[in-house]
C-alpha cells in the first residue's frame, strides 16, 4: 500500500527534524499507542492496540530511525506483529525550507499480513488513510508544543 503526504509546519526544518526525534513528540503522535521504550538511539520498542475494520488487537514491534542526515530526510522503518496480523512500513520524510517555516513530505510503501491481509484492500486504505491523519495532526500540534516548551527552557519527553 503506498503512504505519500505533505504538510506545512511552522518550525525550520531544524527544528522539525530534532523534534521528529524526541521521543516524547514521537511517543504522542502515534495513535492507539499504549508503551514506547527507547532501545538506543533512533530506535524504539513500541505496543499498540487498534481496531481495524473489525480485526482489532494489540501490536507489539519496532520503530527504527535510518539514514538519518539532518535537517533535511531521514526514513522510518516501522515493523509490527499481534494476534490479527502484522504490519511493516518503510516511509521517507523530507523536510524542506519555505518562507513560513517547513514542508514535510513523506513517501513509502506498507505491507499487511494474517487476518489483516484478508480483509478489502478498499477498507485497508480508508484506515491507513485515517491513521494516517490522525498522526499528522498530532506530529504537527506536539511540534509546536515542543518547540515551545524548548524556547521557554522546559522539556517534554
Amino acid at each position: 500500500m503506498e503512504i505519500s503526504g505533505e504538510m506545512h509546519l511552522a518550525v525550520s526544518p531544524g527544528l522539525a527534524f530534532s523534534g521528529l526525534l524526541d521521543p516524547g513528540v514521537l511517543s504522542r503522535s502515534i495513535p492507539g499507542l499504549k508503551s514506547f521504550t527507547a532501545l538506543g538511539e533512533g530506535r524504539y520498542q513500541l505496543v499498540t492496540e487498534l481496531g481495524v475494520a473489525g480485526v482489532g488487537g494489540r501490536y507489539q514491534g519496532t520503530l527504527e530511525v535510518v539514514e538519518a542526515k539532518p535537517p533535511e530526510s531521514m526514513r522510518l522503518v516501522l515493523e509490527l506483529t499481534g494476534g490479527p496480523g502484522s504490519v511493516s512500513a518503510t516511509i521517507a520524510v523530507t523536510l524542506a525550507a519555505d518562507n513560513a517555516g517547513s514542508e514535510l513530505s513523506y513517501q513509502g510503501q506498507s505491507e499487511v499480513g494474517g487476518k489483516l491481509a484478508g480483509i478489502g484492500q478498499r477498507l485497508l486504505d480508508g484506515v491507513a488513510r485515517t491513521l494516517e491523519r490522525q498522526f499528522m495532526a498530532r506530529l504537527s500540534t506536539e511540534l509546536a508544543g515542543w518547540v515551545r516548551d524548548r524556547d521557554q527552557g522546559r522539556t517534554s519527553s
